[in-house]
């Protein structure tokens, strides 16, 4: 990370990559997730949302909050990996058990109204395996119901720019973002799209401790580090 931010002598994107890759191929659920945000951002290595999409899962696999809530959001949304609502409603129960947010409280009531009886079912019990085997249970790529749609010919050209149709959303919460750096110990935070939040006086306690790249789910005037469990009040500047 140090070579990453350029707080080691020299700054090099790349070299910071190969470390964390390191990490992450040891098993390292942090590293992975940070692994799946130089993906993203083309942070030291070619842009790949497929890949940061398979790096996301490993870490969200090992119980990193913040990767669970991007595969509930991905999933839901067809974000480098085809749009399925019954794995993202089971990312979204098990991210909801380990924290409950009111980012998650939304996807849930949107795929809670969307989804069939038997589809939710399905989205229970492997969240249900997953609680009860400690985490390591192996929640798959996709549902029954996905591989259902393909072998019914219900889902057309199925190749990787093609999406299961997409649920209609109305959510107030905008996920996604991260931090890009923490100024005048937590007062203001600067997220990855140069917006510039100023947090109110009473929650620069928790602010002050966050870090650069932890996940952020800006809710009206709420930031929500998905990765800590934690959120402060916040007026966006520009």
């Amino acid at each position: 990370m140090m070579y990453l931010l350029g707080t080691a002598p020299v700054k090099d994107k790349a070299e910071g990559f190969t470390w964390i890759y390191r990490s992450a191929l040891q098993g390292n659920a942090r590293a992975q997730r940070d692994v799946a945000i130089a993906y993203l951002k083309g942070d030291g290595t070619k842009q790949n949302h497929e890949a940061s999409f398979q790096w996301y899962r490993e870490a969200a696999l090992r119980g990193q909050p913040g990767s669970q809530n991007r595969l509930c959001d991905w999933y839901l949304n067809g974000i480098g990996v085809e749009s399925d609502p019954v794995i993202a409603y089971a990312w979204c129960l098990i991210r909801q058990r380990a924290g409950e947010h009111t980012y998650i409280q939304t996807q849930l009531l949107i795929l809670n109204n969307a989804l069939s009886a038997e589809q939710k079912l399905e989205s229970v019990s492997l969240a249900e395996a997953y609680k009860t085997q400690g985490g390591a249970a192996f929640v798959p790529p996709h549902s029954r119901w996905f591989a259902n749609q393909f072998r019914s010919g219900e889902l057309l050209d199925a190749g990787k720019d093609v999406n299961t149709p997409r649920i209609k959303q109305s959510s107030p919460c905008d996920s996604g973002h991260w931090v890009e750096s923490i100024l005048d110990g937590g007062e203001m935070i600067k997220l990855e799209d140069n917006s510039l939040w100023q947090v109110d006086s009473a929650d620069t306690a928790d602010s002050s401790v966050w870090v650069t790249a932890d996940s952020i789910v800006v809710c009206n005037r709420k930031l929500i580090n998905t990765d800590d469990d934690s959120s402060v009040e916040a007026r966006r500047l520009n």
